[in-house]
């Protein structure tokens, strides 16, 4: 495998993960699941809680008045693990409806180990704004998505999901 081959994969990974950021925080579920394979494995479970990346405790710095149950209760909203193309489209905008969002991804690490399969984190800050009367009114976290990818047909796509949260302020 040659350099230009690693970066051009490099590149076609980064606008996978574009659309999925771009699909999530515009609600379009079709762009979203575009982004997954047919049989990706989506875990997000513990979104909402931060943990020290030390010794894996919760960092309830920015918590606010909420709780840890409260918090880790919210990741029972989406059965985890969601496995499918399909389901992770439907689970996300059921997930998400209610809510509206932004991303920042940044810097990512995208490692290429063969032709046809790799692995990335990308380090992100999300806001996620809700509605009137709803127990959380802003959300904004820090995390990283840690994915592993396959290319089929010539299409890097994401194979696994799953999301480390380091710290998050919730009001």
């Amino acid at each position: 495998m040659d350099d230009l081959f690693r970066l051009a994969a490099i590149e076609d990974i980064k606008r996978c993960k574009a659309r999925y950021i771009r699909g999530t925080d515009t609600m379009d579920w079709p762009l979203f699941g575009s982004a997954f394979t047919e049989d990706a494995v989506w875990d997000l479970r513990g979104f909402a809680v931060a943990r020290r990346p030390w010794d894996g405790e919760w960092n309830n710095v920015g918590a606010g008045a909420f709780d840890f149950a409260f918090l880790d209760s919210l990741s029972a909203i989406v059965p985890w693990p969601v496995t499918g193309r399909a389901a992770i489209a439907r689970a996300a905008g059921d997930h998400t409806k209610w809510a509206g969002s932004f991303h920042a991804l940044f810097n990512p690490e995208i490692e290429i180990l063969t032709e046809d399969t790799a692995r990335a984190s990308w380090p992100f800050e999300d806001t996620l704004h809700f509605p009137e009367g709803a127990p959380i009114r802003q959300f904004n976290g820090f995390a990283y998505y840690h994915e592993t990818y396959e290319r089929i047909d010539g299409e890097w796509l994401i194979r696994t999901c799953t999301l480390q949260r380091l710290l998050c302020s919730m009001r």
